[in-house]
């Protein structure tokens, strides 16, 4: 499953869910309009790639229940804490992943959305929110991860009902959408001050509160997002071709050389003009002969390879092969450009 997503007017996030053990080969075009210019004397493919693509792999579970079970399950000691974490985590993080896209959703066809839309909305959420906390855990060092992450869930809930509140239009149906939206938020905040997750300073302060849930984020992706490391592909067969670029040059270099020597004689003021001229001629073309050459060696070949390792356990996951460079319109594949 792909879903391509508009983020903050300029970005684009493109979601791929990838069942366990499997190879799979995704190709992504990226069209740029060519008034913009924009070649590798602008920026080079692999800065751009380095500067304009991020990527971050998380797990993921398509049986909704599954992680607060395992989270339940290592409550009562038939887990190990590591499980716990990663399981309520992972019910935690694809909670707040789903509760923004669909808000985002309904603000982005906002002139279209109803009461029910809304309600739907919130039974969904209570509901949700309801299941994690059936099983608060009675192990210390349990329930302060599941405070800290039923504390974010319940802020994180509030700011996106407020943030319909904002937006969404003065219809009809604003008053009782408005209404229903308020009093989960009030529900919320009660439930916060009841369990004394945040302390009064924190709560006076936006601030300090926004910092903080900012950080309980952290602490819910940081256990089902893989660590990865990137390695550069082709090092050696790029020390190769750099010596074989200046190898042919040089060659070049020498005939012209002895070419020049042979037809001005012995060492003039000509003859050290022809000589500076053909050096600076080397200058030029070695670097674009060098280009040249690395291209066609790893045409089609991959560039980089990433490994993914497991946050809790530093286990090796899966690798991941990559390859990108700049193509004309006029050299891709006949099927992409009927698209």
């Amino acid at each position: 499953m792909i879903t391509v997503d508009k983020k903050d007017g300029h970005k684009l996030k493109i979601s791929h869910v990838i069942q366990e053990t499997t190879n799979r080969q995704l190709d992504i075009y990226i069209f740029v309009p060519g008034e913009l210019g924009l070649t590798s004397n602008i920026i080079s493919d692999e800065e751009f790639y380095h500067n304009a693509i991020h990527g971050k792999r998380t797990y993921y579970s398509d049986v909704n229940h599954l992680p607060l079970v395992h989270s339940r399950l290592a409550s009562r000691g038939k887990l190990s804490i590591e499980q716990y974490r990663l399981s309520l985590s992972l019910y935690a993080y694809q909670y707040a992943l789903a509760l923004e896209k669909e808000t985002h959703n309904l603000l982005e066809n906002k002139e279209s959305v109803t009461l029910d839309d809304v309600s739907e909305l919130s039974e969904l959420t209570i509901r949700i929110l309801k299941r994690l906390r059936r099983n608060v855990p009675t192990d210390k060092k349990l329930l302060k991860y599941y405070e800290n992450i039923d504390n974010y869930l319940s802020w994180f809930t509030e700011q996106r009902c407020l943030a319909m509140v904002a937006h969404l239009p003065r219809g009809n149906e604003y008053p009782e959408i408005k209404e229903l939206l308020l009093d989960i938020c009030a529900s919320e905040e009660q439930h916060r001050i009841k369990h004394k997750y945040n302390s009064e300073r924190a709560m006076q302060d936006q601030t300090r509160m926004s910092n903080k849930m900012r950080l309980l984020r952290r602490l819910i992706e940081y256990p089902v997002t893989m660590k990865e490391k990137t390695i550069e592909l082709g090092k050696n067969t790029r020390k190769i071709v750099t010596g074989a670029a200046a190898g042919i040059v040089m060659i070049f270099v020498t005939l012209m050389m002895i070419k020049a020597r042979g037809v001005l004689g012995d060492i003039t003021a000509s003859f050290i003009l022809v000589l500076s001229l053909i050096y600076a001629i080397r200058e030029v073309f070695k670097d674009d002969l060098k280009q040249m050459l690395w291209r066609w060696l790893r045409k089609g070949r991959a560039r980089w390879r990433k490994q993914f390792f497991d946050a809790n356990t530093d286990h090796l996951i899966g690798r991941q092969f990559e390859w990108m460079e700049y193509i004309s319109y006029d050299k891709l594949p006949e099927s992409i450009r009927k698209t």
